[in-house]
């Protein structure tokens, strides 16, 4: 069992020091920048008992047996902190809920630490099974940090859920923008969590002899929180959902002001070439037409039955359609121009769009870009600026 905990300590330290490197060439360039790397900093001490375990006990390194409990659910709140504000654009609510829970373990902590050498010598030799009330406080300890971060990561996860299901009614292209990967590894946070209770529950109460419970907990957090850390490196472009979710559901609002915000947004559209900017996202229309996203989003509804996502499509097929009706331009230029995934995918689209253009009175769809064709290779850059990447967002 020590040859594995060393292996595994050995990978994940590796893997440690790959990230520190790496966040400190991103320092700059991240958004979340300066949190993720003062957090990683903190990442090595949730280890700290196992690797003296490892190493041998260290006499002076004896007292802060105890001390470093807090350590994952403060991981957890750097998590939440780093990324809520990438999804969601109003201010985080339960932040200093997140910020009492760390204290709350702190609290915990005291009577370990208070503990003679001895006896803390004898947790690192012997980690603790049943006795529920002589070991009290490291049980309530991991106890309750099992429940803050499967708290956090179960609130999380619906703040992500909500960015992803809402993608199409803020930007255009939708791949650019998801973030399945930490989706699901805030949710294994979350079942970590759960977990660490139930662990530390039959433990306490001597339903079970394991030796290696706290070790267990330890390393599957590390693990865990490691990946997490390492995928917040990646430079990704976000959309932090800028619009009223609760009105864009009843999709409700007086309807001269909705027909004057998507008569400005659509000239927008056509003026500043807006539907050519890749990653196009309705926070940027919107400043860019001086108009309120929300009012935007629940315009395009009501008015023309689309999202954003259509909305803006309905512009780059009536451009591509141009380009390709008046011009030798090959369907694979014009779908890389316009940010579609493939030629194939231009042209489902283009089948579809044509049914649908089919059904309606041609009255009703005026070509938007009716005009002097424009040379897809030469045009100038649209007045609009275009998303940023996560290192300038």
């Amino acid at each position: 069992m020590a040859e594995l905990l060393e292996f595994i300590t050995f990978i994940l330290f590796g893997l440690w020091a790959a990230l520190m490197v790496f966040a400190w060439v991103r320092f700059e360039r991240l958004p979340h920048g300066k949190l993720l790397y003062i957090f990683a900093w903190c990442w090595p001490f949730m280890l700290f008992e196992d690797l003296l375990r490892l190493t041998g006990n260290i006499p002076w390194l004896t007292p802060l047996v105890g001390a470093f409990y807090f350590v994952p659910v403060l991981l957890m709140v750097g998590i939440v902190l780093m990324v809520y504000p990438r999804l969601m654009a109003k201010p985080l609510r339960w932040r200093s809920a997140m910020w009492a829970g760390v204290g709350i373990i702190v609290v915990c902590q005291i009577p370990i630490l208070i503990l003679s050498n001895s006896d803390k010598l004898l947790l690192l030799t012997q980690q603790p099974n049943g006795q529920p009330l002589a070991n009290l406080p490291i049980y309530l300890a991991y106890w309750l940090s099992g429940l803050f971060i499967l708290a956090m990561g179960v609130k999380l996860v619906e703040v992500m859920q909500v960015y992803q299901r809402t993608l199409s009614e803020q930007v255009v292209d939708v791949s650019y923008y998801q973030v399945p990967a930490i989706v699901g590894l805030t949710a294994t946070l979350v079942g970590i969590g759960f977990a660490a209770i139930i662990l530390t529950t039959i433990v306490a109460f001597d339903f079970i002899q394991f030796g290696y419970w706290q070790t267990t907990i330890h390393f599957s957090y590390a693990a865990v929180f490691l990946l997490v850390l390492i995928l917040l490196l990646e430079k990704r472009r976000y959309s932090p959902m800028p619009f009223d979710l609760e009105r864009l559901d009843s999709r409700q609002g007086d309807e001269r002001i909705l027909r004057e915000v998507l008569a400005r947004a659509e000239k927008t559209m056509i003026d500043r070439k807006a539907y050519k900017v890749i990653g196009l996202r309705i926070k940027q229309l919107a400043d860019a037409a001086e108009v309120d996203p929300t009012n935007l989003a629940v315009a395009s509804h009501r008015l023309l039955n689309r999202n954003f996502r259509a909305f803006v499509y309905h512009y780059r097929l009536e451009y591509a359609k141009k380009v390709l009706m008046r011009s030798d331009t090959k369907v694979s230029s014009v779908a890389r121009r316009l940010g579609f995934h493939s030629e194939k995918f231009l042209s489902d689209m283009f089948v579809k769009y044509i049914e649908v253009m089919g059904v309606k009175n041609s009255s009703e769809f005026d070509d938007p870009l009716d005009g002097p064709l424009d040379n897809p290779f030469t045009d100038p850059t649209p007045n609009i600026r275009a998303p940023d990447t996560a290192a300038k967002e």
